[in-house]
């Protein structure tokens, strides 16, 4: 089932009620190798691995397929390579219903993948190579300018070319479309503040909201402080994700704290990208929500994508969930 259409006046709602989609992700699309080890691998060591697996992944594709799982209308946009894992996405996509006429296929180009290594207690490094992704250009946006104006909300990360996201984000802006950037992986150079200032909802993780603002982001004090400074450097709605913590954000000049229920995490891998899509799904499609209640209902949802193995192997379709979460 689709998501229903909702249009009571709330904050933060998006601004069309004639979408032709809820959510239109533009972003990276990768294949995920998934090895799973006991403990951490150290330099130089090799290890026995107790399992190997491999499934669709990326921040991008991650965020859209869970706004899809969730009931949302949903298109991505992107490139991948004319390749096996190409190939097998564009299957992957249809399957699901998710709108994919601006996700290009570039002959010559390699889809993107992304070496995992999940550990015993669930915890994960990666290393992506991003391949065809970085070969989106803002060219390619402005032809997918259509399905980016027709979305209720645009969701954007940093695993294509900065020069890439902002284009999107302004064409999204532009269209009246409700905007969040997920600001990852994290940038190893100054993010743009026409960028920031570009979405309606900022959310980086620790490592990434330090990354942005040059502040610690350990304690409760500190998020506090790097909330506030992302509000300086543009961002309407500042939000920062604690793992396991939950999240909290500034809403006015309040920052709220939504916590995280207790669960047995076995695999984190895509608990961000859980958060994400879900959050683009209830901002598009339960806009009488206040704010907190879509951040705490999208935060149960990771909650649950921790306690299952994989990427987006472990994200719960709308049957799965319970009934406060079906609505």
């Amino acid at each position: 089932a689709r998501c229903p259409l909702v249009h009571p006046a709330a904050p933060m709602q998006p601004s069309q009620s004639s979408a032709a989609f809820d959510v239109a992700v533009m972003g990276s699309v990768v294949y995920d190798l998934i090895a799973y080890v006991d403990t951490a691998v150290r330099p130089g060591e090799t290890r026995i691995g107790s399992s190997f697996g491999m499934g669709a992944g990326g921040k991008g594709a991650n965020q859209c397929t869970m706004a899809s799982f969730l009931g949302s209308r949903a298109a991505m946009v992107g490139k991948i390579g004319d390749d096996l894992f190409g190939r097998e996405y564009m299957k992957y996509f249809s399957k699901h219903g998710i709108h994919t006429e601006h996700l290009l296929m570039e002959a010559g180009a390699s889809t993107g993948v992304a070496s995992i290594t999940v550990t015993g207690g669930g915890e994960n490094t990666i290393v992506v190579v991003p391949g065809a992704n970085f070969r989106l250009t803002p060219a390619d946006i402005d032809r997918a300018a259509g399905v980016l104006a027709a979305a209720k909300v645009v969701v954007c990360q940093l695993e294509v070319p900065i020069d890439v996201t902002t284009r999107a984000l302004k064409i999204a802006r532009e269209a009246g479309a409700m905007t969040i950037l997920n600001p990852a992986p994290a940038p190893v150079t100054p993010t743009p503040p026409e960028l920031l200032a570009l979405a309606d909802v900022v959310c980086p993780n620790q490592q990434e909201a330090t990354a942005i603002t040059g502040l610690p982001c350990t304690t409760d004090q500190d998020v506090d402080a790097v909330l506030r400074r992302l509000r300086e450097l543009g961002c309407r709605l500042p939000m920062v994700t604690l793992g396991a913590s939950g999240v909290a954000f500034l809403d006015g000049d309040q920052v709220l704290r939504v916590p995280a229920p207790a669960v047995e995490a076995i695999d984190t891998t895509g608990a961000g990208d859980a958060f994400m899509g879900s959050l683009a799904h209830f901002c598009a499609c339960r806009p009488d929500l206040p704010m907190a209640a879509r951040v705490s209902r999208a935060v149960r949802i990771a909650a649950i994508s921790v306690t299952r193995p994989g990427t987006q192997t472990s994200f719960p379709h709308r049957e799965e969930l319970p009934a406060d979460l079906r609505d």
